[in-house]
Formats: C-alpha cells, structure tokens, sequence
C-alpha cells in the first residue's frame, strides 16, 4: 500500500490504518493536503462489487468526493465515483470489477481526511 501523503508521525497516520479493522485508527495527511490517493497492489487479480469507505465519525464527516481506479496492464482506468464517506458508505458497482491494483483516491475533502477503513468486497 503506498499514500500519496501522511500526516506525521507515520506510525500513527499511516495508510497501514486503512486494513487494521480499528474504526478509531485512521489515514490521515499533512493539512494542505486534501486530494490524497493509495495505491493498494494484490498478490493476483481480486474480484469485487462492493467499495466499503470510513471516516473517522469521531472527527466529523470531510470527504465529500471519491474515485477507485483499477490498474489496465499500463495505464490507470476510472472505475466508481462517488459522493460521501461518512460513518461508512458502501458503493455497490453491479457489473463487478477485477483489478491486480486499485487507486482510492479522494477527490472532494475541505480538508485533511481521516479515513478509517477501505476495502473491496465480494457479495
């Protein structure tokens, strides 16, 4: 998993926050910051149709826009776009997708996020 950005200290800001399963943990950036992405690599091709996106509630809602863009053997390819994170959101995409690397990428924030949680299911 590589950020585009962290707040310091890593250690305790790091993208690492995204897959910990703590809904208190969190990603965060430095303040001027707040268009951040991840880039997040699988062993082999991973099947999904469900984006699950937290923030930490506790600090209040920021993000206001998001994209997930898959990786097309050489060249990044938009995927899903949506609206809010919030408590947490799920972006259901009915066609499925298949990816060996995915982008989140925060495309609407007033400031800093604090996201807590980003994974890709399979329902």
């Amino acid at each position: 998993m590589t950020p585009s950005s962290v707040r310091a200290p890593q250690a305790i800001f790091g993208a690492h926050n995204l897959l910990d399963g703590d809904l208190y943990t969190y990603w965060s950036t430095n303040d001027a910051m707040n268009m951040p992405q991840v880039v997040v690599d699988f062993e082999r091709p991973v099947t999904f149709n469900v984006i699950r996106r937290r923030e930490n509630i506790r600090l209040g809602q920021s993000v206001e826009g998001f994209a997930v863009d898959q990786w097309n053997q050489s060249s990044w390819k938009p995927s899903p776009r949506g609206t809010t994170a919030g408590a947490c959101r799920l972006f259901s995409i009915p066609a499925g997708l298949t990816a060996s690397r995915v982008r989140p990428r925060i495309t609407q924030c007033p400031a800093c996020p604090a996201m807590t949680e980003f994974g890709l299911l399979r329902g």
